[in-house]
């Protein structure tokens, strides 16, 4: 019998940034403010785009990763994704951001059920969504769903 050669992964955590802000977050204000200058200005009016914001146990933020972009009206987003970096980026805690580029702050019932996935998902692997905010396309406003009751 021939040898068996298996595949082997090699999981790897590196910072492209060695020295950056520390940034720490206290509720929804923190993270619209923090929002406020990652979303891309030139296309959050057409283009939704999901970002996760990974946070260590005292809320300071250790990562952010632009998750995928879509179109107008929607933009897909996979949890094992999500949790596969959060893992790797050894999160505690997570937030999830994504626009609504028309402006309405009401989440839809994918959104909805996007933050439920999540925030079980996040159960199970000890790892706790804090929140699930909704950007204007204008980013004078957003909805958050810790806000509302809705996730913790």
């Amino acid at each position: 019998m021939s040898k068996i050669i298996l595949p082997e992964l090699e999981i790897k955590v590196s910072l492209k940034n060695k020295s950056y802000t520390k940034f720490k977050i206290s509720g929804s204000k923190d993270v619209f403010e923090f929002a406020k200058q990652i979303f891309n200005a030139d296309t959050i009016l057409w283009q939704e785009e999901f970002i996760l914001v990974c946070l260590n146990r005292a809320n300071f933020i250790t990562a952010v990763h632009r998750v995928s972009s879509g179109g107008v009206s929607g933009v897909i987003v996979d949890p094992k994704v999500i949790f596969s970096i959060a893992l790797q980026s050894c999160a505690s805690h997570i937030i999830v951001l994504h626009n609504h580029p028309s402006g309405n702050m009401q989440p839809s019932t994918e959104d909805e059920k996007v933050t439920a996935k999540l925030k079980h998902g996040g159960e199970l692997l000890e790892i706790k969504l804090l929140d699930h905010i909704i950007m204007s396309g204008e980013m004078d406003t957003y909805y958050s769903f810790a806000d509302q009751g809705n996730v913790i």
